[in-house]
């Protein structure tokens, strides 16, 4: 202490010492002691919490990688991202009605134009284009799209179509799919989905609640077999069999995956269990929507799942369908949607608590044993791939919060290869080479010319459809929403997979040889053709689907398993496909 220090003070009359009655000094020591852990948690208490980012005056609630919001400016921020899944719905359902009323008006064009119909948004009420349907299990992720659905795509229900804003969505086609047969220790949540539907309105407000069952994919209780013999060639027979559909289904999973497995292939093994079942559920969904004829389908995946399964898809051979099946695409004649692909499971889980909405816990299908009562080992994170790819996923989330944003960025930039078209139009391009070749010579570059005037002739193309879209009276945002609809992939069933429905590379078989040691053997194997089974299911399948129907080395070699019948229906199509 220096002398100064000493002199701020003054002496009392007993000569013992200095005191500073004002605590001048005191208040400088103190400054330079360490703080007592009650002091630190009072001074912590009195700390700001940092400020919303976008408001700059309440108190944030949650953090978004690295942006901070508070609580209302999250819900806009978060409803934001979401209605701009919504608007391509709708620009889905105006879409499907302007191909309706061109296909009615094409028969019938020197008749008059229907005088009920608006010149701008037509009978989007009476037309099923009007009506899109939503996949609901009763977890976060769909019940957060139920409560969008009903804020922001659906009218209010004083809806006037005379003096409103314009609306092409008027109902909701809500299908929940029971799986509860795949698990014997669950029971049906039917009833409780149907009352989530039934907080947000149910039909007043134009939802229409529609259960199924998982079991429901063999229909009328009839099937087609499929050999299932360990490292044999997949073939089906082209007979149906009656066989119950509960029964079918449980053969179906207890083959893929049975009870008694060694321990080396247990994971494969729910793996091919979690990934029939999400095959199955994406069937049902799409063939519903298809029987329905609504303009889109809508699933509640988000963009953690979108991560999780780009990187699972590619460790299971998914690699050369993923465009098709994480982005959105037109497959057939109906639209297939994510509008929470932008959204992550932490901001989904926040929506809901802010705004106190009740949402199902859903079973999780990656940890529970599929068809198994026993055996509990399946709930770690190395239980399959689906499991090990979304703990890595959401540990390296928390580490570094970009990694889930880095991985769709990347994904979405993939494009979808049609080497059906493409050999098509390679085979063309040759030709006309060859010809101009004959007549020219060799020292004309042909294919660079081509190529600039089918670049030009294309921008030509985008400025004209530009221009048109622009008199639709859809609005700015609307019309750069259809101009992105229109680029889409489209799904045609073309060269498909009979099992996912998906496009299936070609020359499989051939490259699949080419990497097996003992080839003449395989060889023999593919060439033998069972009178019973004479279908070669394996050269239909694309890589992944191929992959889902191994056995165990467990499996007999005379074993066989049931196969829904669209299977059978997909592989004779695409053998009169090759014939012709």
């Amino acid at each position: 202490m220096t002398q100064e220090s000493l002199n701020d003070g003054q002496t009392n009359g007993s000569g013992s010492g200095p005191s500073y009655p004002d605590g001048s000094l005191a208040k400088r020591v103190a400054a330079t002691l360490p703080l007592h852990p009650a002091d630190k948690r009072a001074s912590s208490t009195n700390l700001k919490r940092p400020v919303c980012l976008r408001c700059k005056k309440e108190p944030s609630t949650i953090v978004v990688q690295t942006s901070k919001f508070c609580t209302s400016c999250f819900s806009f921020y978060f409803e934001g991202k979401v209605r701009t899944g919504l608007e391509q719905a709708r620009i889905c359902a105006y879409i499907k009605r302007m191909e309706g009323e061109e296909q009615q008006q094409q028969p019938q064009s020197s008749q008059q134009p229907d005088p009920t119909a608006s010149s701008k948004f037509g009978n989007a009420r009476q037309s099923k284009s009007g009506r899109v349907l939503l996949g609901l299990s009763g977890g976060p992720n769909s019940r957060a799209l139920l409560r969008m659905l009903r804020e922001h795509l659906l009218p209010p229900p004083n809806y006037d179509a005379k003096k409103g804003k314009p609306h092409e969505v008027f109902a909701v086609d809500v299908v929940y799919i029971d799986d509860s047969a795949l698990q014997p220790t669950t029971e049906s949540r039917t009833e409780e989905v149907r009352q989530l539907v039934e907080e947000e309105g149910g039909e007043s407000v134009g939802f229409n609640f529609i259960p199924l069952r998982i079991e429901d994919v063999f229909e009328e209780d009839k099937a087609t077999t499929c050999t299932a013999g360990f490292k044999q060639a997949r073939s089906i027979s082209d007979k149906i069999v009656q066989v119950s559909s509960l029964d079918a289904l449980r053969s179906l999973f207890s083959t893929i995956r049975p009870e008694k497995v060694p321990r080396t292939a247990l994971a494969n093994a729910r793996s091919r269990a979690e990934d029939m079942h999400r095959l199955l559920i994406t069937h049902l969904l799409r063939r519903e929507a298809e029987r329905r004829e609504v303009s889109c389908l809508l699933t509640g995946e988000n963009a953690t799942r979108r991560a999780i399964r780009t990187i699972e898809g590619l460790g299971r051979g998914q690699g050369h369908k993923m465009p098709m099946e994480e982005g959105p695409i037109r497959f057939r004649d109906v639209y297939l949607l994510k509008p929470l692909s932008d959204v992550t499971s932490k901001e989904v889980t926040f929506y809901l608590r802010t705004n106190n909405i009740n949402s199902l816990i859903p079973d999780d299908l990656i940890v529970s044993e599929l068809l198994s009562e026993q055996d509990g080992s399946g709930s770690g994170n190395k239980a399959s791939i689906g499991r090990l790819t979304e703990s890595l996923i959401n540990l390296l989330e928390g580490n570094v919060p970009g990694t889930i944003s880095t991985v769709n960025r990347t994904s979405s930039k993939l494009v979808f290869n049609d080497e059906e078209a493409s050999h098509i139009a390679a085979n063309e391009e040759e030709d006309k080479s060859d010809q101009v070749f004959e007549a020219v010579g060799p020292s004309m570059p042909l294919r660079r010319r081509k190529q600039t005037k089918e670049s030009n002739g294309a921008g030509s193309a985008i400025a004209e459809l530009e221009q048109n879209v622009r008199g639709l009276g859809l609005g700015g945002q609307g019309a750069k929403v259809y101009l992105s609809v229109k680029s889409w992939p489209h799904s045609t069933g073309h060269h498909a997979c009979p099992l996912c429905q998906m496009p299936a590379q070609r020359g499989l078989q051939e490259w699949r040889k080419a990497l097996t040691v003992d080839k003449k053997q395989e060889e023999e194997k593919v060439e033998k053709v069972d009178e019973q089974y004479p279908i070669n299911l394996s050269d239909l399948l694309c890589y992944a689907c191929n992959l889902l129907l191994d056995t165990p080395e467990t499996s007999p070699s005379d074993q066989t398993m049931p196969l829904p019948l669209f299977v059978l229906e997909d592989a004779q199509r695409r053998i009169k496909e090759k014939r012709l």
